[in-house]
């Protein structure tokens, strides 16, 4: 297995063990999360995302979406689709804290849940805009 996927992987399964202490009754007594959050975290989160993956691409020398088998830290497009799924990872596993132990962890589960998922979709959503518009420069003929 090639070690920049192994790096990843182990950095998004650490996020998922992360959400256990991320909704626990101490973090949950100091934070003040309520069910208005995740609708305005989607709605800042994904248009950001989007429009910062599209430009990365853009300028990017090569002109490519992130991989999983690429160094995370020699470009932004790779770090920040790992952080993106570390985020989705964190989300997920806090629903599952709070299906399962945590009934008042709710809304800060589902915000953290929203959090990753506009992370990533905005990250696939402005890396595909921006291939596309690098494939149709006249230099990449």
């Amino acid at each position: 297995m090639k070690p920049w996927l192994c790096l990843r992987i182990a950095f998004v399964a650490a996020s998922a063990l992360a959400a256990r202490d991320m909704v626990s009754p101490e973090a949950l007594a100091e934070s003040d999360v309520t069910w208005v959050v995740p609708p305005i975290v989607a709605a800042m989160m994904l248009p950001f995302v989007t429009v910062g993956m599209y430009v990365a691409v853009r300028v990017s020398s090569s002109g490519r979406g992130p991989r999983w088998d690429a160094n995370p830290f020699t470009s932004f497009i790779d770090f920040f689709h790992m952080g993106a799924w570390a985020c989705l990872s964190a989300g997920v596993a806090s629903v599952i804290v709070w299906l399962t132990s945590s009934p008042d962890a709710r809304p800060v589960a589902v915000t953290y849940l929203v959090f990753g998922a506009a992370a990533v979709v905005g990250t696939r959503v402005g890396t595909a805009f921006g291939e596309r518009a690098v494939a149709g420069r006249p230099d990449n003929g």
